[in-house]
């Protein structure tokens, strides 16, 4: 039989399992946000009481920078940076995470099996948006991940209708998008916000903001497990100063893409990479001239690496 499980306003429950979800757990994601870039690393610090509920709290820490203008110079970089803390709590695989420090939101269910269903964000029909936001099961297995077997999800989402740009489009629900795959160890690859749903109004206007913001994993690690999902080191960030900083012109176009890309620059290009937002390299060629996009719609992450050693990283939509 299915099952429903519905959003939880707040915990009844003081014991957990013995094996939360984060517990002793560090991640590492690589953000771009409203102009900031960077890396955020989310770690276990401790457990609290909050509203008569134990919670994990998670102390998160990294590096940023902000492109301030048009000029080689205009950049704020900015390291040991410390933001807000997290809170997660587990109940019998069910993993749940405190907003606003007074609302808590159902965000996995890792019992569910095929068919099994939660609903893990508030119902909101005030922009047309009609579907209720359940995450179903549709395909449970297992997934080499840096020569380690890790068991995932993947879930599906009720479709609205969408008019935006004068175009009927169909996206998910109104008020929140988890990612199409989760994983028990680790819960998703790539967010907006982290252990957050993302908002997606049916008017598109949030399904356009949020492109603005991503999340995407580099590193993962708890009491059993240790997972890399790039080639370079967890905790660094390329910082570039002013006196080695020096302005590239570059143009990639068509952006969106239906396919292909094509990209001009005022220097020698070495080579070009596609990576997923969750950091996996897709393609690697020396072409600049009618590269070909993966064949999933999306946003993908190009990085054009120049003879003179520089790089530049930019976004890419296939439409």
């Amino acid at each position: 039989m299915k099952r429903l499980l519905l959003l939880v306003l707040l915990l009844p429950f003081t014991v957990f399992a013995q094996h939360e979800f984060g517990y002793h757990a560090t991640w590492y994601y690589e953000y771009s946000e409203f102009g900031y870039s960077g890396y955020k690393k989310i770690t276990h610090a401790s457990d609290t009481n909050m509203l008569g509920i134990d919670w994990l709290k998670f102390e998160v820490t990294g590096v940023s920078e902000i492109k301030t203008g048009p000029n080689p110079n205009d950049i704020i970089q900015s390291k040991n940076v410390v933001f807000p803390s997290i809170y997660l709590a587990t109940r019998n695989d069910s993993v749940f995470r405190l907003l606003n420090d007074s609302t808590s939101y159902l965000l996995y269910d890792f019992s569910a099996t095929v068919g099994d269903k939660w609903q893990f964000s508030p119902s909101d029909t005030s922009f047309g948006c009609d579907s209720i936001p359940v995450a179903t099961v549709t395909t449970i297995g297992t997934e080499m991940i840096d020569g380690k077997n890790m068991r995932y999800l993947d879930v599906a989402f009720p479709m609205d209708s969408v008019d935006y740009g004068g175009t009927s489009n169909y996206q998910p629900v109104s008020n929140a998008i988890l990612s199409n795959r989760v994983y028990p160890d680790f819960g998703s690859t790539g967010y907006v916000v982290p252990f957050v749903p993302a908002p997606n109004l049916c008017d598109g206007s949030v399904f356009r903001t949020t492109q603005l913001s991503n999340y995407s994993l580099r590193c993962f690690s708890n009491d059993s497990v240790s997972l890399h999902f790039v080639s370079w080191p967890c905790d660094h960030w390329d910082f570039i100063s002013v006196e080695e900083y020096r302005a590239i012109n570059f143009e990639i176009y068509p952006n969106p893409s239906g396919g292909h890309l094509n990209i001009q620059a005022d220097e020698v290009i070495s080579k070009v990479e596609i990576y997923s937002l969750g950091g996996q390299k897709l393609i690697e060629t020396l072409e600049t001239e009618n590269i070909e996009l993966p064949t999933s719609s999306g946003m993908y992450v190009v990085a054009i690496h120049f003879e003179d050693g520089q790089k530049v990283v930019t976004k890419v939509v296939r439409e």
